[in-house]
């Protein structure tokens, strides 16, 4: 996984304003993008539903924009403010970012999959971008869940450890034939 800082233009939040943010944000913030990397592309996955409209990964990203709440553990430094679609066009101005998207886009495509999803992490005026290199929808195993945003919350909230999407269990289809058989009996016999 690679990620880039950015300084894409963004709307300032007047919870941003407010924020005192340490001089070294960007590491904080690269930290927390890593230990989270699963967590996110799980997100992003979902919020671009390309289950089920694969050729969203081309128009959208997933902006998830955070607090800074501090503290010693790297991966609860920060919380989830709020989750947007944002088009994918908001990073046109910065090559350099343009140009690693899509070099991963043609290496997913070369590969059988889908392109890249874009998840856009933002504190304040420092920006994460963490492109993800997606499979075809019908090899990702992961479960289609509405409620992404909540977990994505809860899960940052609670700093539990490595997350492990939803899967979709693979269970094998199992068809029996069954012959009923009828027996005659009575009622003393049920006793």
């Amino acid at each position: 996984m690679s990620s880039h800082n950015s300084n894409f233009d963004s709307r300032e939040t007047s919870a941003h304003r407010s924020e005192v943010l340490p001089a070294d944000l960007y590491k904080h913030l690269r930290k927390f993008t890593s230990t989270h990397s699963t967590l996110l592309a799980w997100a992003g996955f979902q919020a671009l539903e390309l289950k089920r409209v694969p050729s969203n990964i081309r128009k959208s990203a997933l902006l998830v924009e955070l607090t800074w709440r501090g503290g010693s553990d790297p991966g609860r430094r920060f919380e989830v403010a709020s989750t947007h679609l944002v088009s994918l066009s908001i990073l046109a101005s910065d090559p350099v970012v343009c140009a690693d998207i899509q070099r991963r886009e043609d290496r997913s495509r070369r590969s059988g999959g889908i392109g890249t999803a874009v998840i856009l992490l933002q504190c304040g005026r420092i920006s994460q971008v963490m492109p993800v290199e997606v499979d075809s929808p019908a090899k990702v195993t992961w479960s289609t869940i509405t409620e992404w945003e909540d977990l994505l919350c809860r899960w940052i909230d609670c700093g539990t450890g490595p997350f492990e999407p939803p899967y979709v269990p693979k269970i094998p289809l199992l068809i029996l034939y069954i012959q009923p058989s009828y027996q005659e009996f009575s009622i003393n016999d049920l006793k």
